[in-house]
């Protein structure tokens, strides 16, 4: 039995394509805490790993006008399979502050940045872990250290095409 199940594991995790992931992720309402004068914000984060390739969209939005942004992008220094870990070495590529900004601690707080690692083009590692897929591989949650924040997300075909 032991070893069916250790062969079936296996398995799984040599057909699931490790070097293709795309992630949405919603949180409906999460930051509407931090300004209880503003209406309820939602934050949306958008992971998409391709290859060698990486990037990292996070945008807060109230009342579906998009308030905030901030992307990164760069590529997949190491990974992990074993814990499905992925060590990104992104750069800062746009960003949208409002003033009294929300999504701006946010940030500092999940990627575990300074001031500096905020500001355009600049480097930043980040390492994202795979926590659970689900049977059907269309949801999946994913840890972000080492600030431990967890988001819950929808996996998007890997096709293209689809």
């Amino acid at each position: 039995m032991l070893l069916i199940f250790g062969g079936a594991s296996a398995l799984e995790r040599w057909v699931t394509p490790h070097h293709l992931w795309r992630f949405t992720c919603h949180a409906q309402g999460y930051l509407s805490h931090a300004q209880s004068h503003a209406a309820p914000s939602d934050v949306m984060l958008l992971l998409e790993i391709d290859h060698q390739q990486a990037s990292l969209h996070y945008q807060l939005d109230s009342n579906a006008a998009l308030l905030e942004f901030a992307i990164f992008q760069g590529e997949v220094a190491h990974v992990d399979l074993g814990s499905l870990s992925y060590q990104l070495a992104l750069v800062t590529k746009a960003l949208q502050w409002q003033e009294n900004s929300s999504l701006h601690p946010y940030l500092i707080n999940e990627l575990s940045l300074n001031e500096i690692g905020l500001q355009l083009l600049a480097r930043l590692p980040i390492q994202v872990q795979i926590l659970n897929v689900d049977s059907d591989h269309s949801r999946a949650t994913l840890k972000f250290i080492p600030s431990n924040n967890l988001w819950s997300c929808q996996v998007v075909s890997a096709d293209l095409h689809h």
